[in-house]
């Protein structure tokens, strides 16, 4: 099969893993967002290359390493394409080459899906609490709920549905300039109908797709909306059409006769954990002035939030509402870094979003708050003194990888999926892991991937993993031989 390369463009929560996943049960590799800063690293790691490779020959690199006999899937969202065209138009080519052309000098024939959502208020709801709980799939074997407890804000999804908004212009200008053919997909009619969307794309692609999904088996990723998704749509909605009729919004001297009164914040907050606090706002002996500004946020009393530390610099924004006589209140979330340590946070109240610098000069309230690791994934830090914090909760030992250590001592490992981990390293400093399919193994940090067999006494090499099966090699015999990756199945087994 000639290679091709099929580059899946859409904004965040636009349904890509739905489409991904489906798009895989009917034969094409599985896509994925190859550029963020987190599966930059994981795939250097894979391949057995330096953190330092620079952009343009990572993109080499997994169009060559992620292609399936010929084929190569791409997310591409908006917030990943400003660095992919700058860094594109950067490489040495001649001044007149396209962005297009380069992107082929990269991903051989490619093809563009352009995937985009009807229901926006829905999708800009979707983002706003997959920021704040920091869950963004649920796959179908997960029925874990949700640690972080998302909070409602108007004034979040509207941001949300104004940013959609310009980056769709970007997606189109870009298909313009380039004059590029596109099969567009909504995603609320690909849950209609799924199957007459997937013929209709592999015809345009010009592969015969493998049986219908229905034979195919069940999806990987569930839905991530419930009935808070409702709700928040409901309010956001009965909101927008109060603003529709507002009049006036407060003016600066009476923004001057508030006062961030009380907060519940506390000195420490957990990673990844639930970190809601309340602002409490006094009017003082002033008439309260109005809450509510403009449709598009314009005018909104707020708290705006600072928030600055190793690894972190974020800023937030939370309505105020009233709350009793002469007050008003926020409930706010406190983003938290990827890594502990201390942070100073500044509140202060105002009608707009301010920057960074803006919200240090102003008056308003300074807190110190640290954070730290608790419960497993502070045990397991115990363990492993050299592990490094990565984004969305995935952790990272340069000897041994990736993995998610939030259920440790059980850890989630990028190739071997579950393993079980003894809470003590031996005294020189090797460590002893439950594998549920090959049984309890001894690493050294000096020579892994080698592991040793604490059964047999034989030493394997891990060579590889595709999908759901692991290869190893022998290191007495030279042989090869394959283990499946531990799934919960086995951990079911294992435990019988």
């Amino acid at each position: 099969m000639n290679p091709l390369s099929i580059i899946v463009c859409g904004t965040p929560r636009s349904g890509s893993y739905y489409l991904l996943d489906l798009m895989h049960r009917y034969g094409l590799p599985m896509g994925d967002e190859w550029l963020t800063p987190f599966h930059q690293g994981s795939r250097k790691w894979q391949y057995g290359q330096k953190s330092s490779l620079p952009y343009i020959e990572y993109l080499r690199m997994i169009s060559d390493r992620e292609r399936r006999s010929g084929l190569f899937v791409l997310k591409l969202l908006a917030p990943q394409f400003p660095e992919f065209k700058r860094e594109l138009m950067a490489m040495e080519a001649p001044s007149e080459t396209t962005l297009s052309k380069r992107i082929e000098s990269i991903f051989p024939n490619p093809r563009y899906i352009y995937l985009t959502r009807e229901d926006k208020i829905a999708q800009a709801v979707s983002h706003v609490k997959a920021r704040q709980t920091r869950h963004w799939v649920k796959r179908a074997k997960n029925d874990a709920a949700d640690e972080a407890r998302p909070v409602y804000s108007y004034l979040a999804v509207a941001k949300q549905l104004a940013d959609r908004e310009r980056n769709e212009e970007r997606w189109e200008e870009f298909f313009r300039e380039e004059r590029l053919d596109v099969f567009r997909i909504v995603f609320d009619s690909l849950l209609k109908d799924p199957e007459s969307h997937m013929r209709s794309l592999f015809s345009w692609l010009g592969i015969e797709p493998l049986e219908p999904v229905a034979e195919k088996g069940k999806p990987h990723f569930r839905k991530m909306a419930d009935s808070l998704n409702d709700d928040w749509i409901t309010r956001f909605n009965e909101d927008r059409e109060i603003c529709d009729r507002v009049q006036e919004v407060p003016g600066q001297e009476q923004l001057e006769s508030l006062n961030i009164s009380r907060t519940s914040l506390g000195t420490a907050y957990e990673v990844g954990g639930d970190c809601r606090f309340t602002v409490t706002v006094s009017t003082g002996n002033s008439p309260p002035p109005p809450f509510r500004g403009l449709a598009d946020g314009t005018g909104w009393l707020r708290i705006v939030g600072s928030l600055k530390g190793e690894g972190i610099e974020e800023w937030f924004q939370q309505e105020l509402r009233p709350h009793g006589e002469g007050e008003f209140q926020a409930e706010c979330v406190l983003p938290t870094p990827k890594a502990p340590g201390p942070s100073s946070l500044k509140l202060v109240v105002s009608d707009r979003l301010l920057d960074h610098p803006a919200v240090w000069k102003q008056r308003g309230l300074e807190h110190r708050v640290e954070f730290v690791h608790a419960g497993p994934r502070g045990e397991c830090r115990k363990l492993f003194s050299d592990i490094r914090d990565m984004p969305n909760g995935w952790q990272f030992l340069p000897w041994f990888g990736y993995f998610l250590d939030d259920k440790f001592p059980w850890i989630y490992h990028a190739d071997h999926e579950w393993l079980f981990v003894k809470n003590q390293a031996t005294e020189n400093n090797k460590y002893h892991i439950l594998d549920a399919n090959l049984g309890w193994l001894e690493i050294d940090p000096a020579s892994y991937p080698v592991l040793l067999s604490l059964k047999s006494g034989k030493q394997w090499r891990f060579v590889s993993r595709d999908k759901g099966t692991r290869t190893f090699q022998d290191l007495e015999s030279g042989e090869s031989f394959s283990a499946e990756t531990n799934r919960p199945e086995h951990l079911r087994k294992l435990n019988t």
